[in-house]
């Protein structure tokens, strides 16, 4: 990550893994630059954690006034989070329901399941047929298909028995509350929002190298509308 040729430190973190991952974020944030943290972007599956910092940047000084949007340290984290994984329940889910600090928005995927591959990535990035050669397949990324509504409230049920209404909705917590305000708005407004449309590991399917710093979720609330 020092190096000058890097650019770029993707984390993928899972179940007890988080936990790791999350302790060597707080001690990096004290014992690397700035400018060297904005290159890692982190992504967990099933986080076990209970809690996960992401500290904020003054633009101005410990005693200007801190920009409208601030920035964080680090370059994006998400967290993925399926409302039958057990772990996940007792972990990410329990904490954000309890107002735990837990920085980047929390997906939580109506399904049941632990594994990372059989139950996170094959669902999110599923192939469309085996071998090296195969592509993703966006007609059968069932969950990345899904619409999106914000949920940031305490104590919301996270138990795999989801009511009917909610089985095929990716509820996303972690927002800001200018954030909920234009999700809800445009979600009222029966705009088709997507989790492929806030996911920016979605981006990375088939090679793809999303552009640095400025994932399609953060155009999309800065713009107030869909990204192109």
């Amino acid at each position: 990550m020092l190096r000058k040729d890097v650019d770029k430190v993707v984390i993928i973190a899972h179940g007890l893994g988080v936990l790791k991952c999350s302790l060597i974020i707080d001690r990096l944030v004290n014992d690397v630059p700035q400018d060297y943290l904005e290159r890692i972007e982190v992504y967990t599956f099933g986080n076990v954690a209970n809690h996960f910092g992401n500290q904020l940047v003054c633009a101005e000084g410990l005693n200007g006034p801190v920009d409208s949007a601030p920035e964080r340290m680090l370059g994006h984290v998400e967290h993925y989070a399926n409302q039958g994984d057990i772990l996940a329940r007792f972990g990410v889910l329990n904490a954000v329901d309890k107002g735990n600090a837990f920085l980047g928005p929390v997906f939580r995927i109506p399904q049941d399941g632990h594994f990372l591959n059989q139950h996170y990535l094959a669902q999110c990035l599923p192939l469309d047929g085996p071998g090296p050669g195969a592509f993703v397949s966006e007609q059968c990324a069932k969950i990345m298909n899904m619409a999106v509504i914000a949920d940031d409230r305490q104590g919301a049920s996270t138990g795999s028995s989801a009511s009917a209404k909610m089985r095929d909705v990716i509820r996303v917590s972690g927002l800001s509350g200018t954030q909920v305000e234009l999700i809800s708005s445009i979600h009222l407004e029966e705009e088709k929002l997507k989790m492929k449309d806030f996911s920016r590991l979605w981006q990375y399917r088939d090679g793809r190298r999303p552009e640095f710093g400025d994932p399609r979720w953060r155009r999309f609330f800065a713009k107030g509308k869909m990204p192109t």
